[in-house]
């Protein structure tokens, strides 16, 4: 980011496409700080000024600008932003929940072994063996610790089996489970629901033995 203008917008130095822009929600979009009326119009400067994610007291009003410390915030503030961003799914989507929502990505003969695979680490990893979404991956894909599509695109060229034939039947018979990070038949697994508000809030435990799962009552509404 040392070479890059501040001035610049959030939502081009990220690359987002419209389709992504448009579905993010105000209050995301509020936290990235605009000076201006339009809260999608957020610069990276902005970012050192955000009431949330920017600098506080004295730090924020009598320092000077310093270009290599500013990058450095302003790269800690966007990559923490575009985690809060992904978490719940419906914007950027991350490999295991695009494989159980899209399973046909994967193969015909589905495995919890061979789903499991899209749970790799590392942001430049190929997942699928198809390369249909690869017009939705997240470019920049140093920003994430996994490789990361934008759902709204996948959605608005319909680049998946599930999206363009949407009465098609899946295979759910296996879930990825949050808390050990690989998938499960369903049929062993728990689903709850999150405090995301997302179409997409319902996740699925493997419930470990002798874990005590909180809060309880997230379990029982599922």
């Amino acid at each position: 980011m040392k070479k890059t203008d501040l001035k610049k917008r959030v939502v081009d130095f990220l690359e987002l496409p419209q389709s992504a822009v448009e579905r993010l929600p105000t209050a995301a979009l509020e936290l990235l700080g605009s000076q201006q009326a339009k809260a999608e119009a957020a610069t990276l400067f902005d970012i050192l000024r955000s009431s949330t994610l920017g600098l506080r007291g004295r730090e924020a009003t009598d320092r000077k600008p310093q270009l290599e410390q500013d990058a450095r915030i302003i790269a800690a503030r966007l990559s923490a932003w575009l985690n809060f961003i992904l978490a719940p799914q419906d914007i950027i989507v991350d490999a295991p929940h695009l494989a159980q929502r899209c399973p046909s990505l994967i193969s015909n003969k589905l495995t919890a072994a061979g789903l499991t695979k899209t749970c790799t680490i590392g942001s430049d990893q190929s997942v699928f063996p198809t390369e249909s979404v690869e017009k939705a991956r997240f470019r920049k894909h140093f920003w994430f610790d996994r490789p990361v599509w934008f759902w709204t695109e996948i959605e608005r060229l319909r680049l998946t089996q599930e999206v363009s034939d949407p009465w098609h039947s899946i295979n759910d018979r296996f879930v990825f489970c949050e808390d050990v990070s690989s998938f499960k038949p369903r049929a062993t697994a728990k689903s709850f629901q999150s405090d995301l508000i997302s179409p997409y809030r319902t996740r699925f435990v493997s419930r470990v033995p002798d874990i005590d799962y909180q809060p309880a009552h997230r379990l029982a509404l599922a």
